[in-house]
């Protein structure tokens, strides 16, 4: 008997879990442990989990019984996971679920993937799921002299040539917010793989085969939105050794196109990983190509704020008979879900080569409910990009097929929701303060008030801490909500971009500048002791931070070559006192 499994079933039926037929009573199962089975989950204890035994049961399940569960795998020779050491739990950031073991961990996405030994305690060590390679997407791939694991923004490989070290290979690929816009002859000066190692029985031809052996007929470029696909090569003799310091290696190696006849001209391709019977996108809309940049066409877009409760509203109204709110409500979402489709007939016009997207991407990074992937508004503009998010309100989602090029302005630093109609308790002296910030979707304050109380669940004043939280920004990214952004969309704030003689150079706009965080800020401002930004901010027209030296920099070299420079910025470079005129 187990009495930690008996515990068990009481507090997983106590709490209305579904564990179906009992197949077996207790029993030990070796290895020092002990399980029972359900129709639906597989109970286990042992010491290892310390006083209170373990359930794995739906999808994880399934993949770990394939995997040969607590026991030994057959293909390995070996037990991959051992016991479980948690129940099935959210993963770092609320993405998917995940089942931590003894030696390894099951995660839930494509189907469900494993990690075990060493190579997920490294994976780990570096952070896991938050670290910088970001999620597994398939099991261990088998390769003449080890394994390798692909992650979203790399991979990590062990083996004879490694001596059964892990080596960690960092993907250097364009990004859906920061692509390549290249001529097809120039494709091969792109680094695209690079990995450190703290070894020197490394060298740069055992990297080379290693890179080649590891992408060679598995990383293609795919036509976005179609079908077409370009082969990627490796070559042995492109591989690097940038030596930085005695005892560390680091290697890097260029990619090739295999069929360089088959590139299509002003066409938008993703970078794709293949796997058996399934393709993985590790980098979408991430190269384009056009013959030549002598001349080109563009959009410059900006102030898209995105945010996913938008798609709730006009159903909102809708369940309750507020026809004229349905009629005139102004969804941002479905703003850009129709600029897509006009982009994409503009750009098979020929018409249209690529878009400047300048900032307030979103309306604020995270919707009610916490900092969670789910609740991440950049995940979500990308899935509009991308069309991945069908048809919520009134506009289908197409994915769009033009590059795009995106900087943040002050919005975007704006870490939490904000709401359409509230009053804030400032308390004395200054006393309590309405906001509205419905006039831009077009809704009356009455409908505002609806939404407010009746789908955000907000009634009476908030605090002025809670006010405060929906202002104050997440400055230089210091608190990491902006790494979903800086990882998957655009890893650089502020940048410039070659396009033949021409230069784009994209600016990052930054956060409100003067902004009210504290009872005693807003008493300094009550009082007329606070600067001119803190008034701008208080008045509804804030200022950003705007330029830094850096960015000075980056334009004036920009400015010293001899074709077009544009410059997309999202502030304006001046907001004069009290809204004047500027005439200059």
């Amino acid at each position: 008997m187990s009495i930690q499994i008996e515990n068990k079933v009481q507090q997983l039926t106590s709490r209305g879990f579904d564990l179906g037929n009992q197949q077996t009573e207790i029993i030990n199962c070796g290895y020092g442990g002990k399980m029972q089975t359900f129709a639906n989950a597989s109970i286990y204890y042992h010491t290892v989990m310390g006083s209170e035994a373990k359930v794995v049961y739906g999808g994880i399940r399934g993949k770990y019984l394939t995997l040969g569960g607590h026991d030994v795998n057959q293909e390995r020779g070996k037990r991959l996971l051992g016991f479980p050491l948690t129940d099935e739990e959210n993963s770092k950031d609320g993405r998917c679920r995940v089942t931590r073991f003894e030696w390894g961990a099951i995660y839930w996405v494509n189907g469900g993937v494993y990690l075990d030994g060493k190579i997920y305690e490294e994976y780990m060590s570096g952070g896991g799921e938050e670290g910088l390679l970001g999620y597994p997407i398939a099991d261990p791939v088998r390769l003449t002299d080890g394994y390798v694991v692909f992650f979203e923004l790399g991979c990590m490989y062990m083996g004879a040539r490694s001596r059964d070290q892990v080596i960690d290979i960092r993907y250097s690929l364009p990004q859906l917010g920061l692509p390549w816009l290249i001529q097809p002859g120039q494709f091969s000066d792109q680094v695209v793989v690079k990995f450190n190692f703290f070894r020197q029985f490394i060298n740069a031809n055992i990297a080379g085969n290693l890179f080649a052996e590891i992408f060679n007929g598995r990383l293609v470029l795919r036509e976005t939105a179609g079908n077409d696909e370009i082969p990627l090569e490796f070559n042995v003799s492109d591989t690097k050794d940038l030596a930085f310091s005695e005892n560390i290696r680091i290697y890097q190696s260029v990619v090739r196109l295999g069929n360089a006849s088959s590139v299509k001209s002003r066409k938008l391709y993703d970078f794709v990983l293949r796997f058996p019977n399934r393709l993985h996108v590790v980098a979408p809309h991430s190269v384009y190509f056009r013959d030549d940049w002598h001349d080109f066409q563009f959009i410059h877009i900006t102030d898209l704020h995105v945010s996913r409760r938008l798609d709730r509203f006009r159903k909102f109204f809708s369940d309750r008979s507020m026809d004229d709110a349905v009629r005139n409500f102004n969804n941002f979402n479905d703003t850009l879900r129709e600029f897509i489709k006009y982009a994409n007939k503009m750009h098979v016009k020929g018409k249209l080569d690529f878009i400047m997207m300048t900032g307030d991407l979103v309306d604020y990074i995270f919707e009610d409910g916490g900092k969670s992937y789910h609740n991440n508004n950049f995940v979500f503009l990308e899935q509009i990009l991308r069309g991945l998010t069908g048809e919520p309100d009134q506009v289908k989602n197409v994915e769009l097929k033009v590059p795009i090029f995106t900087s943040l302005g002050n919005h975007d630093y704006r870490v939490e929701a904000y709401y359409p109609l509230f009053t804030v308790d400032l308390q004395w002296p200054v006393g309590n303060k309405t906001m509205e910030q419905f006039g831009s979707v077009n809704l009356t304050r009455d409908e505002a008030k609806v939404i407010t109380e009746d789908l955000l669940n907000i009634r009476g004043m908030i605090s002025t801490d809670r006010a405060i939280d929906m202002i104050r920004p997440d400055r230089e990214n210091q608190q990491g909500t902006l790494n979903y952004y800086f990882r998957y969309i655009c890893s650089s704030s502020s940048y410039t971009v070659p396009l033949g003689d021409h230069r784009i150079v994209m600016i990052d706009g930054k956060w409100d500048d003067g902004t009210i965080e504290s009872t005693w800020d807003g008493i300094k401002h009550y009082l007329g002791f606070s600067g001119e930004a803190t008034d701008n901010f208080a008045d509804g027209s804030p200022d950003s931070v705007g330029f830094n030296s850096q960015d000075s920099d980056l334009i004036s070299k920009a400015l010293q070559t001899s074709g077009l420079v544009v410059i997309g910025v999202h502030a304006p470079l001046i907001n004069p006192k009290g809204g004047e005129f500027a005439w200059f």
